[in-house]
């Protein structure tokens, strides 16, 4: 067990000894539930859960973020870019803060279940060994709005888990939003088009 939680401490920084229970737990649960002595593969499914399991911790994280920022803040889900994957192929952050309610969010969170097991393992931050690069946040209104005017300001992004700032090495400058900010834009611009042409 200590070997097990060591190799995954220095692969993934984790604390050791909450690795360790983990282990012994995953352990107990699959000698509960199964006479076969646990394959390695057992004890990580045991602790990471099912992919239905990490799509709904993944979407409670988004119900969160969805009542404490809105589409006012820049906010990264800074452990799981397979969210950032799924929101995006929703149609974008500001898009699924206008249309989540009460009513469709069971439709909503199974469309979002279906993004995040497609994403699972083709999404990355930056696109390495072949992955599908995410966008690194999602930008609020205000930053799209003054980035439109010629405005750049300095970002603040923030981390959905801990509520902190997150640091501005982790954020490549991205430009003009790929999927919620882009079509808000051409909106805008497509209706002060028209204003001007029928003034």
């Amino acid at each position: 067990m200590d070997r097990a939680a060591l190799v995954t401490v220095l692969q993934n920084g984790r604390d050791f000894e909450d690795l360790k229970t983990a282990l012994f737990l995953a352990l107990a649960e699959h000698c509960r539930a199964s006479r076969f002595f646990p394959m390695l593969a057992d004890i990580v499914t045991r602790i990471e859960g099912n992919i239905e399991d990490r799509a709904a911790l993944a979407w409670s994280l988004v119900r969160k973020a969805v009542r404490k920022y809105g589409s006012g803040r820049s906010i990264r889900f800074s452990n799981d870019p397979v969210i950032h994957y799924a929101i995006e192929k929703m149609g974008g952050w500001w898009h699924l803060d206008r249309v989540l309610d009460n009513e469709n969010e069971p439709w909503k969170f199974k469309e979002f279940a279906r993004f995040y097991r497609l994403g699972e393992k083709r999404v990355s931050w930056n696109g390495e060994n072949g992955t599908i690069a995410v966008i690194p946040y999602f930008p609020s209104e205000h930053e799209v709005n003054n980035r439109w005017r010629g405005f750049e300001l300095p970002r603040k992004v923030y981390d959905v888990e801990t509520g902190e700032l997150v640091s501005d090495s982790l954020l490549p400058a991205i430009g003009a939003p790929r999927t919620q900010g882009t079509g808000i834009v051409q909106t805008l611009t497509d209706k002060m088009r028209t204003r001007f042409l029928t003034a």
